[in-house]
């Protein structure tokens, strides 16, 4: 959660209007041939920019003018993920079959 008393001065006309678009992971741990293709799913958010940082960028989708506060913060990864390490595929040692009587 973000700390929104970093904000707490930015009110929505200090802040653009943005959509932000991501497309996000899937899991399946039953997939096997029978299953259709897996395909990642597209999110979006419309809100005000609070942030556009190198680690994150921070949406906040609402504000509360009563209390005069943002609200509804979302955060994103400004990156996208990296493959750190390539990790060696362990080989593969086939079973001997018994010897025939």
């Amino acid at each position: 959660m973000p700390n929104a008393e970093k904000y707490k001065d930015l009110r929505p006309a200090d802040c653009p209007l943005v959509r932000v678009e991501w497309r996000d992971i899937i899991m399946d741990d039953a997939w096997d041939d029978s299953n259709p293709d897996l395909d990642t799913p597209d999110g979006f958010i419309i809100g005000h920019l609070l942030e556009n940082g190198p680690r994150d960028i921070v949406i906040a989708s609402g504000y509360n003018y009563t209390d005069d506060r943002w609200c509804t913060f979302h955060v994103f990864p400004a990156t996208v993920p990296e493959i750190i390490q390539l990790l060696p595929v362990p080989e593969m040692i086939e079973e001997e079959e018994p010897p025939s009587d």
